[in-house]
Order: C-alpha cells, then structure tokens, then sequence
C-alpha cells in the first residue's frame, strides 16, 4: 500500500476511535440523565404515597366506633379494612409499595402500644430532592436519606420508634419529625372531623377519594418536577380542607 493510503487510513482509524470513544461519553451522560430522571419519579411518588398513608392513619385515629377510645392501627392492613366497625370501612383505598425499593415492606413508626403513627421508605440512599417541599414536609429539607421523609399522622401524642415491618428495630433511623414532640407547629395540616355518624363519616371518605385523585393527577402533571408537584398539592389540600370544613 503506497503511504499517502497508509496516512489515510490511519487518519480515519483514528477517527473512528474518537467517534466512538465520543459516542460512550453521549451514552454515560444519557444514562445519568435517565437515571436521575427515573429517580425524581421515584421521589415524587414516594411523597405522594406516604402522604396517602398519613392520611389514612389521621382518619383511622378521628373515626371512632360508638362506646370506643380513639387510637392507632396495629397494622398496616387494618387501615384496608378497618375491624372496630361490623360494615366495611376502608381508610386507604389500597396498599401501596415503596416506589424506591418495589416491595410492599415499609418502615413503621409506633408508640408505646405498638400503634402505627407514621410510615417511611427503608432506602437509607442520598435523595436528590432537597428543598421545595409541600408545607406539611418542609422538614424534609436537606435531609440526607430517604429513610428520613417521616410520614408521621397529625395528632400523635407521645414518642415513636421506627420499626421494620417485621417488628425488628430500624437502626440507624432517628425520629426528625417535629410532630413526635409535644410542641405544636406552625404549619395547619388537614383536619378529619372526629365523628362516629355513618353519614358524616361517607362524606368525609368522598372528601378523601377526591383528594387522592386530585394527588394522582399532580404526580401526572409534575412528571418528576418537584416545584410543581409541591405546587398542586398545596392546592389539593386546600381543596380537601375546604371539602371538609363543609360537612
């Protein structure tokens, strides 16, 4: 081979190594993109399911059976199907999974009497989210780990340890809700009237399934983006304070 086609090919030999080294960087940060695009999705649902598990759990504490005390599940299934009542009454609509790691198991803050007044996500993974937070979960804020967005009830009195499902003691999780005190806070969560009339009671599960689909329609629209998730879900909360104030 004369050596002017020797240069040539070996021009666009090495052509074809920098396109191809090119094209694994473009692949790499692609990736990365959709990795953290898929894991923003992730947050944004893992925000809207413990806040549907807060929620039942508010409603389970206020709804109370004539002749009964007031108090909190044994169990996350009896928020399913609620067993101080001979008709069915659910105060979720379904159990949820954790978004972050797939499976049904969830990190359960109790009180003394084994009581569940709150949920959170077992992944001790560094959040990307850290700011622009619901008003309700403004003290998730700079948190480090996802183990830390405590979905804890309005209402619980006392102090909680975190929990594994299967009753084992969560290690390394510290209780940073501020609802766990006896302090009050500034921010006003949303109140379910404490009412044992069957009537009351349908109308305020209306105000809850409203509220749900309101919810699962801001995480459709927000798409992962947290200032607008954050954004449609106060106003889903206005709405279902206002649908409460009204019964």
């Amino acid at each position: 081979m004369p050596p002017a086609h020797r240069r040539q090919g070996g021009f666009t030999f090495l052509w074809l190594l920098f396109y191809v080294a090119g094209l694994g960087v473009g692949m790499a940060a692609l990736g990365t993109l959709w990795h953290t695009a898929q894991q923003r999705e992730k947050e944004a649902e893992l925000l809207f399911v413990g806040d549907q598990y807060r929620r039942a759990i508010e409603s389970f504490l206020k709804v109370v059976p004539p002749g009964q005390a007031s108090r909190l599940p044994q169990t996350l299934d009896e928020l399913l199907l609620d067993p101080r009542f001979p008709h069915t009454l659910r105060h979720l609509r379904r159990a949820y999974f954790d978004p972050l790691s797939g499976d049904a198991e969830w990190g359960l803050l109790k009180d003394a009497q084994g009581g569940i007044g709150g949920v959170f996500s077992l992944s001790d993974k560094q959040p990307f989210k850290t700011g622009n937070f619901p008003a309700m979960y403004d003290n998730f804020a700079g948190r480090t780990a996802y183990n830390q967005w405590q979905f804890v009830a309005a209402g619980v009195s006392g102090s909680l340890r975190a929990m594994r499902s299967d009753g084992l003691a969560e290690a390394g999780v510290s209780l940073l809700d501020e609802r766990n005190s006896s302090e009050p806070r500034d921010v006003k969560f949303p109140e379910t009237p404490n009412t044992s009339d069957p009537t009351r009671i349908s109308r305020i599960f209306a105000c809850q399934k409203a509220m749900e689909q309101d919810y699962h329609a801001c995480t459709a629209k927000a798409m992962g983006n947290g200032d607008v998730l954050s954004a449609c879900t106060d106003e889903a909360t206005a709405r279902h304070q206002a649908c409460l104030a009204g019964i």
